[in-house]
């Protein structure tokens, strides 16, 4: 994965992470990081707004200078 970021690394504010939850059991807990909060939450929308009978998915979107979730 890219990050978006010109500076890479070094410039991430915001972490986007997506939970995937197969049967009831987490199966894989994915992150990706982000300079801007718009971009993170355009990233993990279209997982919050997935529905299946079996897969789900749990989101957030957190600012890494003090740990709060945004979204």
């Amino acid at each position: 994965m890219t990050v978006n970021s010109p500076k890479g690394n070094a410039m991430s504010d915001f972490t986007a992470r997506i939970t995937t939850i197969v049967d009831g059991v987490v199966t894989d807990v994915s992150e990706a990081p982000f300079a801007r909060e718009q971009a993170a939450i355009d990233f993990v929308y279209p997982f919050y707004k997935s529905r299946n009978k079996y897969r789900t998915y749990r989101v957030a979107v957190i600012r890494n200078a003090d740990g709060v979730r945004v979204f």
